[in-house]
């Protein structure tokens, strides 16, 4: 999400926009302590369990309280919209800021809605904390001048989460995320860097090492893997799980890294796979076409749409997952195939400057 708002005000700003950000790092020690002790009498409520979910939500929520501030108070130079990248922020804007009327709108960065996400992929909720939550995005989205979706299958799974019939509201839009601006070094001169031998192929996972990503579902899935593939991990976290899944499935030890630059590692790799429970959308899937990567992933969340046919979509069921990556790394007329549908389909994905074309058109319709 973060290389999405990053590029996103990027290229607002090559459109000569103006921006200020705020994120819940910039909040004061006495607003952090206020949103502690907010989450404290909450999980009073709920369960101790949730303390660290409602320390979340609740810094996330005087995010966006501190935004209002922020125009209640931008004076002379007024900030002319607001653009929450969370349905949370926007509820504490939107609970802060009623007397004012920049126009402001949010980005649904998550697949289903975030009540539902929470329950399904951190932990399960108690129902009525579940209904308050998807009560106060449903009051969100029916406030909000634009609700913006990076597919349309996500519009579609909040939607139906939140309880509406019919098309989508008129203040909902489908509009991607943009593709990389970037240029990859050849294969050879990225491989020679990362000291990658010419007679192993390499096999590129991305994502943070979370249980949501479901990384070890690869690792275990290069135990009887066709030679000479080897798998490479980028993503922070805690990898000695990995290991200890590498070690107990009697297979080598996959390289496990992070870098801010990725670049050498998508040039150099030879195919990239995903077994991630649910994407929204998928910046790492992204990457992988414009480096012209076969690609294997989960048909989970927006891959479907986001990859078309430049991917080939493996079950989201372990063993499957494992047999349709066995397949796909032994067929050499598979592989070969899909790099050429990466190649062709990452030509036709938005580049910065066109998504944020299209945002500047959203704000213009929220001023009319």
């Amino acid at each position: 999400m973060s290389r999405a708002v990053t590029q996103l005000q990027s290229g607002l700003r090559t459109r000569d926009v103006e921006i200020d950000g705020l994120c819940a790092g910039d909040l004061s020690p006495a607003t952090v302590r206020l949103a502690y002790d907010r989450a404290q009498r909450w999980a009073h409520r709920w369960g101790r369990d949730l303390l660290p979910l409602f320390d979340v939500i609740s810094r996330a929520w005087h995010t966006g309280v501190a935004a209002a501030d922020l125009v209640r108070t931008s004076g002379n130079d007024p900030i002319t919209h607001v653009h929450c990248h969370d349905a949370v922020i926007a509820h504490g804007y939107l609970h802060r800021a009623r007397q004012q009327r920049s126009p402001w709108g949010v980005t649904q960065h998550s697949f289903d809605t975030i009540a539902n996400s929470l329950h399904h992929y951190y932990m399960p909720l108690p129902s009525m904390l579940r209904s308050l939550l998807l009560r106060l995005e449903r009051e969100v989205f029916e406030q909000a001048q634009w609700v913006i979706f990076p597919t349309g299958l996500g519009a579609a799974r909040v939607s139906q989460g939140l309880g509406l019939d019919g098309e989508l509201p008129p203040n909902w839009f489908v509009l991607p995320h943009a593709k990389r601006p970037w240029q990859l070094p050849p294969r050879e001169t990225a491989r020679q860097r990362l000291g990658w031998r010419d007679d192993e192929r390499i096999l590129l996972c991305v994502g943070q090492l979370i249980p949501l990503k479901r990384i070890d579902w690869v690792v275990q899935a290069m135990k009887g893997a066709p030679s000479p593939w080897r798998l490479v991990i980028l993503g922070e976290g805690d990898s000695n799980g990995l290991h200890r899944v590498a070690a107990e499935a009697g297979i080598a030890p996959p390289l496990i890294t992070a870098t801010d630059d990725p670049r050498d590692y998508f040039a150099g790799a030879d195919a990239f796979t995903s077994a991630s429970a649910t994407e929204s959308f998928g910046m790492a899937h992204i990457e992988a076409l414009q480096a012209g990567l076969p690609c294997a992933c989960t048909a989970v969340g927006g891959v479907p749409e986001l990859m078309g046919d430049a991917c080939v979509l493996l079950p989201d069921e372990f063993d499957a997952y494992v047999q349709g990556l066995h397949r796909f790394l032994a067929d050499e007329l598979v592989l070969r195939q899909s790099a050429e549908r990466a190649r062709v389909h990452a030509a036709t994905l938005p580049g910065v400057d066109e998504v944020a074309r299209q945002h500047i058109e959203i704000y213009r319709i929220a001023l009319r």
